[in-house]
């Protein structure tokens, strides 16, 4: 080992990396989340939850310190700011948010995640799902993808991306088209579950993969699936071989193979030294990949 780090004290380094990273949020950013983490405060003080310390904390009077913010409690403080009046589901959610944040500078876990699973928590999802109706959110227009969008996606991912990369978010796309998946039944929330994502072991081609005439995918979790048994999606090959389902997932699994339980789809750049492990399914990395590449191609992806 090098003597300069073998000799050397770190503890000043660790310093100056928590001070960086406690620089990473603007002065303020860190004020607007800290007003709206009062309101969680005095949530918390109406409904006495807070354990009494020296001091103050955020304009209370005399030091507290704040429960364990859980997905339930947070379902909670949602409610009470319905019920005492905030006017809409955008201020709400800017409240969630704002807490959220607070939590992740303190390194405190994520309060809309279930703890076990590490995913979005299902009531606090639908808690959010069922105010936003409540409170009247417009739904915005959308329009359906076609094979014309398809098209130039394909064009242009192959003539800028990396190849593998390229491969992936064609396969996805053309496979969602054909199957007609929503967005989180191929991709990944945070950690990969293998009870709920999509993984290359749940795709099979028949009668073969060197010569498919048919490929079958296991959708495990589906909106309109309410006891979660799953299903089985079926097609075969397109009259356009260049929009055609299941050679493109043919082509990715010949030319970038992986073990079975591994995402099914890997939106990462080719290049990124972590690009297997680094949530390579995201839906966040294939939406923005997405509009990235409708972007490149001088076409609107607003309403699609």
């Amino acid at each position: 080992s090098h003597p300069a780090f073998t000799n050397h004290s770190f503890g000043s380094y660790h310093a100056k990396v928590n001070e960086l990273a406690g620089d990473r949020y603007a002065d303020t950013t860190i004020s607007s989340y800290t007003s709206k983490v009062r309101a969680f405060v005095l949530f918390c003080q109406m409904c006495r939850l807070l354990t009494r310390k020296e001091g103050s904390y955020l304009g209370v009077t005399g030091s507290v310190e704040l429960p364990t913010i859980t997905p339930t409690l947070l379902c909670f403080f949602i409610v009470w700011m319905y019920d005492e009046g905030y006017s809409t589901y955008d201020s709400i959610m800017k409240y969630v948010t704002a807490l959220t944040t607070w939590c992740k500078v303190r390194g405190l876990p994520n309060p809309r995640h279930n703890p076990a699973t590490g995913l979005t928590d299902d009531s606090f999802f639908a808690v959010c799902h069922g105010l936003k109706k409540k409170m009247g959110v417009a739904q915005p227009t959308r329009y359906p993808v076609t094979l014309w969008h398809l098209r130039i996606l394909k064009q242009t991912a192959q003539r800028i991306l990396p190849r593998l990369q390229a491969l992936n978010i064609i396969a996805a796309t053309q496979l969602a088209f054909a199957a007609l998946l929503r967005i989180g039944e191929f991709t990944s929330e945070g950690k990969l579950n293998p009870l709920r994502h999509a993984q290359r072991g749940d795709v099979t081609f028949l009668p073969n993969q060197a010569n498919p005439t048919t490929a079958q995918v296991h959708v495990k979790v589906s909106k309109g699936d309410q006891f979660r048994t799953g299903a089985f999606q079926t097609f075969g090959l397109a009259a356009d071989s260049e929009l055609c389902p299941v050679l493109a997932l043919k082509a990715l699994f010949d030319q970038d193979p992986q073990p079975s339980d591994k995402p099914l789809f890997n939106f990462n750049n080719d290049t990124n030294p972590h690009r297997d492990t680094a949530s390579p399914s995201a839906r966040s990395k294939f939406t923005k990949l997405c509009s990235q590449l409708f972007a490149v191609a001088g076409v609107s992806d607003m309403y699609l």
